[in-house]
């Protein structure tokens, strides 16, 4: 793939929607806005070592101390977050978060779209699997082991249904079908970019 930057919300949010592309990808940067859980705990150690699994290094994670919940209201901070980041690492490609209802995803979904990137934006939902989607990344069996790894470094949230090992295998398997391959990820294209060399 091209210059990437992954953006979550929330560590574990990447490694969720877009395991298999992260781990197929070179030239990337991930990046979570916040790194505090709900409840307080610090999650930076726990998704170093989980995007470890698939094969990114620490230099080419960020974190940032946003107040989970409460993206609204630090809405114009997350702009100038995600304007510094396409200044200094120019994406040619963003996977952001899609408008999947959680309060904090719609806040990074909108800022993404509002004049904030120049590249192509695919958009996924952590959990969710969107019937609109229509950009599909093929991963192997061996690359869906490797995400299902990176997700046992959240030792926090193994009971989330969504962090089952069936789960995740299932929602591999439908997007998978779809292209007639065991096992995709899906996104939905927000804008496609064609640049000019």
């Amino acid at each position: 793939m091209n210059k990437c930057l992954f953006l979550g919300c929330h560590c574990d949010d990447i490694e969720l929607g877009c395991g298999g592309a992260i781990s197929q990808t070179d030239d990337l940067l991930c990046v979570t806005l916040s790194c505090i859980s709900p409840q307080g705990i610090d999650l930076r150690s726990r998704q170093l070592a989980s995007l470890n699994h698939l094969g990114v290094k620490e230099k080419d994670v960020r974190f940032y101390k946003v107040t989970t919940r409460e993206f609204r209201q630090e809405r114009q901070l997350i702009w100038k977050i995600l304007k510094e980041l396409e200044d200094e690492f120019h994406p040619e490609i963003i996977f952001t978060h899609q408008d999947d209802g959680h309060q904090d995803h719609r806040v990074a979904y909108e800022e993404s779209l509002r004049k904030t990137f120049t590249g192509t934006i695919f958009s996924y939902s952590p959990v969710l699997l969107n019937s609109c989607n229509n950009y599909f990344v093929e991963i192997t069996e061996q690359t869906l082991k490797k995400k299902l790894n990176a997700l046992q470094e959240y030792d926090c949230y193994q009971d989330k249904p969504y962090f089952d090992t069936k789960f995740v295998t299932g929602k591999a398997v439908v997007a998978g079908n779809v292209i007639n391959k065991p096992y995709a990820e899906s996104f939905k294209t927000e804008r496609l970019i064609k640049c000019t060399k």
